[in-house]
């Protein structure tokens, strides 16, 4: 659509979730971790250009349609963080700053899930009978989708967190 990001905060962090419990006869706070990130706004600084000053309406409005079209978490690629990806919506508003019909520019404001996902954790992975080991390259705990499938008859053990789990199928 010929928008074209001119910066980033996309390096922000999410906050974390505490509650502080005043003690009393005690200083301080007690911290109490509710095991969660808020989301967070990533803001892209973005600039756009037509060579056709006729063609600058329809344009924003294709641009306004794109974002605003949607209702629910999509995808956000950039290419500040190659290999990972957000989970995000755009609420608005869109405040486009035009310059004589032929520039724009505005910052786009995405409300976005606090993790990084990886692009690597949404690939199939088939673990041959001599097995494998899977690795969690972040240190943050993951939740992945866990499927056995096996043929009929089939039976055998796993391991999943060091903890085995027999495998057993009796049906098609």
């Amino acid at each position: 659509l010929g928008v074209y990001p001119t910066g980033s905060q996309t390096f922000n962090a999410p906050r974390r979730s505490f509650e502080t419990v005043p003690v009393p006869g005690r200083n301080g706070d007690h911290l109490r971790d509710n095991k969660r990130y808020e989301n967070i706004e990533i803001t892209y600084p973005v600039i756009m250009f037509n060579d056709n000053r006729e063609d600058f309406d329809s344009k924003i409005l294709s641009i306004k349609n794109w974002l605003l079209s949607s209702n629910k978490y999509c995808r956000l690629h950039d290419t500040y963080h190659p290999g990972y990806f957000r989970m995000g919506f755009f609420e608005g508003p869109i405040d486009f700053d035009i310059l004589q019909l032929i520039a724009g520019s505005t910052e786009l404001t995405f409300n976005c899930k606090p993790q990084l996902f990886l692009d690597s954790g949404d690939r199939f992975l088939v673990i041959p009978s001599s097995g494998v080991t899977v690795t969690n390259p972040t240190s943050f705990d993951s939740n992945p989708l866990i499927e056995v499938t096996c043929t009929a008859g089939a039976q055998g053990q796993i391991s999943i967190g060091g903890k085995p789990i027999t495998i057993s199928r009796h049906n098609t």
